[in-house]
């Protein structure tokens, strides 16, 4: 393997990780069947580049292949993931300081117990 095709490579790498990172982080804030919709657009896309066995090209194609079927995957998990609702969240954080206050737990650091 030349050396530019060894820079390819750790290029694909390196896309493949921060696009499965990026994935990752949308489907954890954004709605759900966004990160479904996203990969499908992705991997239908791919089938519209002619690559013509260009090799930068064809890396494209398999990289947006290779996202666009991992994505879908991810996306398949994130439509049957259940999910807090925002409210529960902010009725728990409520119950968790009320309990704190309630045991009165109000210590200083020099109030540890377990120091020496």
């Amino acid at each position: 393997m030349d050396s530019y095709g060894q820079v390819l490579l750790v290029i694909s790498a390196v896309v493949i990780i921060c696009g499965l990172v990026g994935l990752w982080i949308i489907s954890r804030y954004a709605p759900k069947g966004t990160v479904l919709a996203i990969s499908a657009a992705m991997y239908v896309a791919s089938w519209g580049i002619d690559t013509n066995h260009v090799r930068e090209l064809v890396l494209i194609c398999g990289l947006m292949r290779l996202l666009g079927f991992v994505g879908g995957i991810l996306g398949i998990f994130d439509l049957v993931r259940k999910r807090p609702s925002p409210n529960a969240i902010v009725v728990a954080e409520a119950v968790d300081a009320e309990a704190i206050e309630a045991e009165g737990v109000n210590r200083t650091p020099n109030d540890n117990p377990y120091s020496p």
